[in-house]
């Protein structure tokens, strides 16, 4: 009878795990592309009212509207217009910190320029967190895919950002890549990860 109920024990199934969830944690390196010698090359607003909202993965760009982005390292990002990088007119420029997460220190752009320290993520960013700074807010999700005109990103994490500013909006970071989407009172979409 002994030995039965031994058998029994060793043989019964393990107690179910708690049912409880356990938050899913994002590290903040790898989402925010600025490695040393990173590049992008985005179309935005001012190339889909050229005409190249019609565009797609077939047709040519013109290569004279995109957008050619570098990191110059220490988390300042140029942002050039033209063909080529070397001879391309200069067009905005964002320093960012990415040292406990990532925030925004400096942005000129023509639509918004300005400085201070606009918070997106903690170094492990979780779904729902808010940062949050004066009036800035950001709080993260990761959409199932996003589309662009260089291809789908499945692995994303989403800032939908509020604030006086034209920056606010919703802003992509696809793991590997870095900024592949903005959607605020400017837009950038990327055409390349180069």
């Amino acid at each position: 009878m002994v030995i039965a109920a031994w058998l029994w024990l060793g043989c019964s199934s393990p107690e179910p795990e708690s049912s409880a969830t356990t938050t899913e944690l994002f590290e903040m390196d790898d989402y925010h592309g600025l490695s040393e010698g990173a590049s992008w090359t985005y179309r935005d607003d001012s190339a889909t009212d050229a005409g190249m909202e019609e565009a797609s993965t077939e047709e040519p760009l013109d290569e004279e509207l995109l957008l050619r982005a570098r990191h110059l390292g220490g988390g300042a990002v140029e942002v050039r217009r033209g063909t080529r990088w070397a001879d391309a007119t200069p067009t905005a420029s964002l320093i960012w910190d990415s040292s406990e997460g990532l925030s925004l220190l400096a942005w000129d752009h023509p639509a918004a320029s300005g400085s201070g320290r606009l918070p997106f993520a903690d170094a492990d960013p979780a779904v729902g967190e808010t940062m949050s700074a004066g009036g800035w807010t950001c709080t993260a999700s990761t959409p199932a895919e996003v589309w662009t005109f260089y291809g789908v990103f499945e692995d994303c994490l989403q800032f939908s950002c509020t604030g006086d500013t034209a920056l606010a909006g919703e802003w992509i970071f696809a793991n590997g890549h870095g900024l592949v989407s903005l959607d605020a009172s400017f837009a950038l979409d990327l055409v390349a990860p180069w």
